[in-house]
């Protein structure tokens, strides 16, 4: 009863998937009670003698006709039965691909379009739960990698830590020490200041003192003079007196010879003046030079107690910094230390989470690995995935235009249910596409449901590197409404991006970012 000849039981079979099961029976029952009646009317002779051949014959065509929908009947519902049971068959053996497809309206129609739409839902949810285990293991992995590479840069930092504590350490030791060498430096400046500003006070006195001696050697001179003018009065004296004495002849010898040793006197005093006053001048000389000396000392000594001043001021307020210093470095020290053991406890953290991430790891694989034997009717995110890495090498290998052909062509093995490759450059214009090659050329802000430039701007800063997912929303073509859709994009060069995506279902969330 399949292919293209007519087979008799053809109709009757169409009929009975268009009905109901009571029609059905009524069907099949109703011309076999006919039968029934007239077979039973014409042995109890209700019939004439010329009607008995017509009411066998009507009896005859209506059981005929029972058995054609009885036979009818059982053909439909064994078909329809066989076909249901193939399609849950598949089911049980992991292939969600199959398609339960029953024609009619009948009770098995109805039952094998519930069983279709659970299929469709479970293929829908199996995706979905394979699509986020991978992408869930792929996140885990980066997080496990990168929770390795804090984990180490964590023990250098402590590492680092504790050396900075220890050199904090010597740092606080070094200027404390620093500050009481400081204070005792201040403490002898003090007693130095003290000890100048002494000396510069009998600085001050010897100053006054040979001021009074040069004021005392002036005055000598003064009485040098004064003794000067005796001596000379006196000459003139001894002088007059000798003319004196000559005139008076013998009388006046004897005042003579007193006068001549008066004026011998005299030349002796004046002689003895003038080395004086000599002596006197050199002394005063000395003395008015020592005091300018003196003097000029006393201004250094002022002088040099100034700068003691100042030095022992600035030292008092490097002794007062060196000790607040002291002080703030003893407690950046202990900072530094509770630092050095939060790090310690940062570092424990992040190799639990290494640890964590690498069991989330190991159980999405798990995940992943139940749910791989299953035929899905659309494709998922580690299929995606692995095609992109498939189209990469194939275009390394032969070069994006003869790669894409290969895209294209049903046989090539890169066409898989709702999965296809497809390359798209920076103005959002397909250079590939392998589902529909008639969208090439055209942009993808054209596609309705679709945000082209938040497509275009997400899918070139992911594809670098290793690739990436994005997420975007995206009409369906198979069902017509928009739906998310997440796809792995890959880097082909500096205008290009090679990529392939899933469909996801419906309100669900988001997959993670990998």
């Amino acid at each position: 009863m399949s292919g293209s000849k007519f087979h008799p039981l053809t109709p009757g079979v169409r009929l009975m998937q268009r009905v109901r099961l009571s029609a059905k029976l009524a069907l099949v029952a109703t011309p076999l009670l006919v039968s029934q009646a007239v077979g039973l009317a014409a042995a109890l002779g209700a019939f004439g003698a010329g009607r008995s051949d017509s009411a066998l014959a009507i009896g005859g065509g209506a059981f005929a006709l029972a058995a054609y929908f009885a036979f009818a009947f059982h053909a439909s519902f064994s078909r329809s039965l066989q076909t249901l049971h193939t399609g849950v068959k598949a089911v049980s053996g992991g292939d969600l691909s199959h398609k339960i497809d029953l024609p009619g309206q009948d009770e098995l129609h109805h039952i094998g379009s519930l069983v279709e739409s659970m299929n469709v839902r479970l293929s829908s949810l199996v995706a979905e739960i394979r699509s986020s285990a991978v992408r869930v293991g792929m996140s885990g992995q980066l997080v496990a990698t990168s929770s390795e590479s804090l984990a180490q840069r964590t023990e250098e930092q402590a590492a680092s830590l504790r050396q900075t504590v220890e050199t904090v350490h010597q740092l606080t030791e070094a200027v404390s020490a620093n500050a009481s060498a400081a204070s005792q430096l201040d403490q002898l400046t003090e007693r130095l200041k003290k000890e100048a500003e002494q000396g510069g006070t009998a600085m001050r006195s010897s100053v006054e003192a040979m001021a009074g001696l040069e004021d005392s050697s002036r005055r000598v001179g003064e009485i040098i003079g004064v003794i000067d003018g005796i001596a000379f009065q006196t000459n003139i004296l001894a002088l007059n007196a000798a003319v004196e004495a000559a005139r008076a002849g013998e009388a006046g010898r004897g005042f003579a010879v007193v006068a001549a040793e008066v004026r011998q006197l005299a030349q002796r005093s004046a002689a003895a003046s003038s080395e004086i006053r000599q002596l006197i001048a050199r002394s005063g000389e000395q003395v008015e030079s020592s005091v300018r000396q003196t003097r000029a000392v006393g201004q250094v000594l002022d002088a040099l107690v100034g700068g003691v001043r100042n030095v022992s001021t600035s030292l008092r307020q490097i002794a007062e910094a060196s000790a607040r210093q002291s002080g703030e470095l003893t407690q950046v020290s202990q900072s530094v230390g509770q630092l050095d053991e939060i790090t310690r406890q940062n570092a424990a953290m992040v190799e639990e989470s290494a640890g964590a991430s690498q069991d989330l790891v190991g159980r999405a694989k798990t995940l992943s690995s139940a749910v791989a034997s299953i035929r899905l009717r659309q494709g998922s995110a580690d299929e995606a995935r692995a095609l992109v890495e498939k189209a990469m090498k194939l275009i390394k290998a032969r070069g994006l235009t003869a790669a894409a052909q290969t895209f294209r062509a049903k046989d090539g093995g890169f066409l898989d249910r709702d999965l296809y490759v497809f390359v798209v450059d920076r103005n959002g214009a397909y250079r590939v596409h392998g589902a529909k090659p008639a969208m090439e050329g055209h942009r993808v802000h054209e596609l309705p449901g679709i945000d082209g430039d938040r497509f275009v701007r997400d899918a070139f800063a992911t594809a670098g590197g290793a690739g990436g997912w994005i997420e975007y929303d995206i009409v369906n073509p198979g069902t017509g409404a928009v739906q998310p859709k997440a796809s792995f994009v890959v880097q082909l060069d500096e205008q290009q991006v090679v990529g392939c995506g899933v469909y996801r279902l419906t309100g669900q969330a988001a997959f993670a970012k990998a």
